[in-house]
């Protein structure tokens, strides 16, 4: 659904703006889930589902951002490389995701998880952090990390066009 939605709220306002607003209000029901993590089913499942339309705002937004980027690129250096650049933020994921599993694993083990038996309560913290907790880091990173964004939509509009320019004079 928001995916749908997503270029009409891109019309309405900037990219970056939209980016903050997105990872801001993804972290309130994580947050309400991180201070109370156990609710009835149907508070949580509607917790749940708005985290996963909002959240969905600023994972799309990485990629359209990625491509405004790949443009700024090719505008300073002259070198179209959107391949390598998209490539290799798609490995980077692969690889972080694929530390942040061994991590869970690891801290898990740590705070004494056994498999098939009741938990203590040290490893059902660790859990709710894992869950909870480590997704909020990530989006106030990621917020603090727009903050070096300086692509405005005035800015990206200019290297279009002068992309444009470059190539049909080429």
């Amino acid at each position: 659904v928001t995916n749908v939605l997503l270029p009409q709220m891109v019309k309405k306002t900037d990219k970056k703006k939209l980016y903050w607003l997105g990872s801001f209000f993804s972290i309130l029901p994580l947050a309400v889930l991180f201070v109370k993590p156990v609710l009835p089913a149907s508070g949580i499942l509607v917790l749940i589902a708005i985290y996963g339309l909002i959240s969905a705002i600023p994972s799309a937004l990485a990629w359209v951002m990625l491509t405004d980027c790949t443009n700024y690129s090719e505008y300073i250096t002259g070198v179209e490389g959107s391949g390598v650049i998209s490539s290799t933020f798609m490995f980077i994921n692969k690889v972080f995701g694929a530390l942040g599993s061994s991590l869970t694993s690891y801290l898990l083990a740590m705070a004494g998880f056994v498999a098939n038996q009741g938990q203590s309560k040290t490893v059902l913290a660790m859990i709710v952090f894992l869950r909870f907790g480590t997704p909020i880091l990530g989006y106030i990173a990621s917020v603090i990390s727009m903050c070096f964004y300086d692509l405005t939509e005035d800015k990206v509009s200019e290297v279009r066009t002068a992309l444009a320019q470059r190539k049909g004079n080429a």
